[in-house]
């Protein structure tokens, strides 16, 4: 007579910290576009910093135009953080300082 009962197949004990491996080095890669955002905001902080005669005046408006068009392009559904708020994170404390001036 058969055995109804299905057999047990091991499984596999992942640890946290190869869970955590696993996501920080999916979190490192990032897509074509991603990598060009991260650039293209990075090139507009860098720019905001470096500029501080008056005649720069039209590089800063540019800088902060397209810092402003990034984020209000991603900021349309709020279902996650937006990318460019992610990565300018590290630039926290240079635009402030910008600010302040």
């Amino acid at each position: 007579m058969p055995s109804t009962e299905e057999k047990a197949t091991p499984m596999e004990v992942v640890s946290d910290k190869k869970v955590d491996k696993k996501k920080k080095e999916a979190g490192d890669e990032l897509s074509e576009e991603d990598k060009a955002l991260k650039e293209g905001l990075e090139l507009a902080v860098l720019r905001l910093a470096e500029s501080t005669s008056e005649t720069e005046v039209g590089v800063l408006k540019l800088a902060l135009d397209h810092l402003a068009k990034e984020i209000k392009s991603a900021t349309s559904s709020m279902t996650s953080v937006p990318k460019p708020l992610k990565f300018l994170r590290p630039h926290y404390d240079t635009l402030k300082n910008i600010y302040n001036r």
